[in-house]
């Protein structure tokens, strides 16, 4: 897929996600955070972070604004 350059659109795309999980997102692909730092940082079990990255990418792939 296709890299999202505009900040502005990522945002209003992370904005659309339920909050926990575009926090997920913005700690893992924004802000280079590992599975372990996200789960420590948020307290969720570290399992469910892939699942939690997976269901968001799909959410925003199915849903990318094409400029």
């Amino acid at each position: 897929y296709s890299r999202i350059e505009d900040r502005e659109t990522v945002r209003l795309m992370l904005d659309a996600l339920p909050d926990a999980d575009a926090e997920v997102v913005r700690q893992y692909h924004l802000e280079g955070r590992t599975y372990r730092q996200i789960s420590e940082q948020l307290q969720i079990p570290m399992n469910t972070i892939g699942p939690i990255l997976s269901r968001a990418r799909s959410w925003l792939r199915q849903h990318q604004v094409r400029s």
